[in-house]
């Protein structure tokens, strides 16, 4: 379990009718309660966001975001995580996602599994 508290500053570098893109920059306190080891582990981070999204059509957009987060104290830590997906508007109702999210994760025990990545297909209800 991970809980975090954050402050930053977010920047919108473009925004239009079309295309959207914004970056965040905070300071993150964290303590995150380790179950196996019954350790608890605080610390305090630098957190990196951006996000861009690009609407084609009424019905058609996309989306890609990419976070990075460093601990001040020891670079064992770092974490990178990014995600493109495009959704797609099938009624008023209902739209289509399909995700594909990486994750880096430096404090991962073994070197095989450091690297993850999700494959997801999303059916999003709006009412």
């Amino acid at each position: 379990q991970r809980d975090s508290t954050d402050i930053g500053v977010k920047y919108t570098l473009i925004k239009n009718d079309q295309l959207t893109w914004f970056a965040e920059l905070g300071y993150e306190y964290a303590k995150t309660y380790i179950a196996t080891e019954l350790a608890k582990e605080t610390g305090g981070y630098i957190r990196g966001y951006t996000e861009t999204s690009y609407i084609f059509s009424p019905s058609a957009s996309a989306k890609l975001w990419l976070e990075h987060i460093a601990p001040l104290k020891s670079s064992d830590f770092s974490k990178t995580t990014a995600e493109a997906s495009v959704t797609a508007t099938l009624t008023d109702l209902f739209s289509l996602k399909m995700a594909y999210l990486v994750k880096h994760n430096e404090a991962a025990a073994s070197p095989l599994k450091k690297d993850s990545s999700t494959f997801t297909t999303s059916l999003i209800a709006k009412y």
